[in-house]
């Protein structure tokens, strides 16, 4: 993928989950999800499922 489309998706998802919230906020949690191994990811959607 082109790098200014995944630039101009990853500012499309900051955007839309900084509505109430700080972007450098934003910026940061999608940082640490980025940095988490792909067991740890899938620990994280195992545990959200069992809360919904």
């Amino acid at each position: 993928m082109d790098k200014q489309i995944i630039s101009d998706k990853f500012n499309q998802l900051v955007d839309e989950l900084s509505v109430n919230r700080p972007r450098e906020n934003v910026i940061e949690s999608i940082h640490k999800v980025l940095s988490l191994s792909p067991q740890q990811i899938g620990e994280l959607i195992k545990a959200s499922k069992s809360t919904l």
